[in-house]
């Protein structure tokens, strides 16, 4: 697998998507979850007694501008289902996710290598990865994750763990595709915002904008039935609920946008989707 990489490895027989955030973790560090998705279509199961199993090997290296490596990692996707739910279990997805920290304000070449153990199809891909820095004292955010669906983590849960991010589990959405109906699930970390020095709270107002091109489709205030807020400290996590039981298939782009009561400033940040014709769809996920 790692042969794969050095060797510059230019075929492509088993496709797979790939998303990447970034979450702050401290003023040296950024969680950087690199999450992957496979059609369970496109693996090859094994049959073994009364259930069939696919597994695909996962091989992933980051590396700094001057080749240093700074993180390195191998996995398996295992993937199985008994007889009676196989043919249900083809049309799911499967997702696999590595959470790296890395340093702020600095890019890196990620490099990934997959291949299915049964078939022996292989996928690869590189992308760069720009690390944002989190300027002490100003308003900013994360990236928004758009998720599948978010739930309290286990207690003795790792910080590096796939899908958690501090006390809840998140799984993303990773091409970012819903049909009518479904909801959104955004969730955003905000950093830097001004504490009430009475209350000791922040107070933020929180915009959620669909927009298809340059027309806004829908603006939604957050309020207590579509959207959530935690404070932490030295962050508040933002979750929303947004019904898309008014838009029609086509790609639309969401923009969350935060005011600082107390502060007087805003942050925006926004994130493209796609609303498919309705069809059957189901998500398995690999824990």
């Amino acid at each position: 697998m790692k042969a794969a990489v050095s060797t510059r490895i230019t075929y492509n027989t088993l496709l797979f998507f790939t998303r990447i955030d970034y979450i702050k973790l401290s003023p040296e560090k950024v969680l950087v979850p690199i999450t992957i998705e496979l059609s369970n279509r496109n693996l090859e199961f094994k049959k073994e007694l009364n259930f069939s199993r696919a597994e695909v090997n996962v091989y992933g290296i980051v590396t700094g501008l001057t080749g240093r490596i700074m993180s390195e990692f191998e996995d398996v996707i295992s993937t199985e289902y008994m007889d009676v739910y196989f043919q249900q279990g083809k049309n799911n997805r499967s997702l696999y996710q590595k959470i790296v920290a890395l340093p702020p304000g600095q890019r890196f070449k990620l490099d990934l290598v997959l291949k299915d153990v049964n078939s022996k199809s292989v996928g690869a891909m590189s992308l760069g990865l720009s690390v944002p820095k989190y300027e002490e004292g100003e308003l900013q955010s994360s990236t928004i994750i758009l998720a599948n669906s978010v739930s309290q983590a286990p207690a003795n849960s790792d910080q590096l763990e796939q899908y958690v991010i501090g006390d809840l589990k998140v799984l993303p959405n990773v091409k970012s595709e819903y049909v009518e109906g479904q909801n959104l699930i955004p969730y955003i970390q905000i950093y830097g915002m001004a504490v009430d020095q009475t209350s000791l709270e922040p107070s933020l107002d929180v915009t959620f904008i669909v927009k298809n091109g340059n027309n806004i489709v829908e603006e939604i205030k957050g309020m207590q039935e579509n959207s959530a807020q935690f404070f932490y400290g030295q962050r508040v996590v933002l979750l929303g609920k947004i019904p898309l039981k008014a838009i029609k298939p086509g790609k639309y782009t969401l923009e969350v946008r935060v005011a600082d009561n107390i502060a007087g400033r805003t942050v925006s940040t926004c994130i493209d989707f796609k609303v498919n014709e309705p069809v059957q769809t189901a998500m398995a996920a690999n824990p």
